[in-house]
């Protein structure tokens, strides 16, 4: 009888020293640190209308001012002088291609009020196209899976 609790005891141990082990193995990988973003450490305003994430990890932020992409240290800004058409940002639609369909709205109406999409490729940082709500046209010059991710987003609207 002692040698059977002997071998229990030895089993327990051994289990109890493993999970502690290997929890905290466990933590040391899936540790989550919580971090803010600021005015302070790079976002361009407080004002965040939307929030997208792309293909590459990057994730944008659309505000007041303009187009914030984060990449876990630092922010780039997208404004009208890098293309876009307003710098109020209002939704942010991930696309095919790496993609990311922009609207604007204005600081009064956080909503789409220029009836304009422009798309941005996440990866050059450049407005590859720009569609009006009323001259559906313009899709024609577009690649055709962009054509056709813009036709779904007007139909949703």
């Amino acid at each position: 009888m002692p040698t059977r609790f002997a071998c229990i005891l030895s089993c327990l141990i051994q289990f109890l020293t493993f999970g502690s082990s290997y929890s905290q193995e466990l933590e040391k990988d899936y540790l989550v640190r919580e971090k803010l973003l600021t005015i302070e450490n790079g976002l361009v305003s407080r004002d965040v209308y939307c929030v997208v994430q792309d293909d590459l990890g990057f994730i944008w932020f659309g505000t007041k001012y303009g187009l914030n992409r984060y990449d876990g240290v630092n922010c780039v800004l997208l404004s009208t002088s890098e293309g876009l058409y307003s710098n109020t940002i209002t939704n942010l639609i991930k696309g095919g291609s790496n993609q990311i369909f922009i609207e604007y709205g204005d600081q009064w109406q956080p909503f789409d009020i220029h009836n304009r999409i422009d798309v941005l490729d996440c990866n050059t940082l450049k407005i590859v196209g720009s569609v009006s709500r009323e001259t559906q046209n313009q899709f024609s010059s577009l690649p055709s899976e962009l054509q056709r991710d813009l036709e779904r987003l007007m139909v949703q609207k």
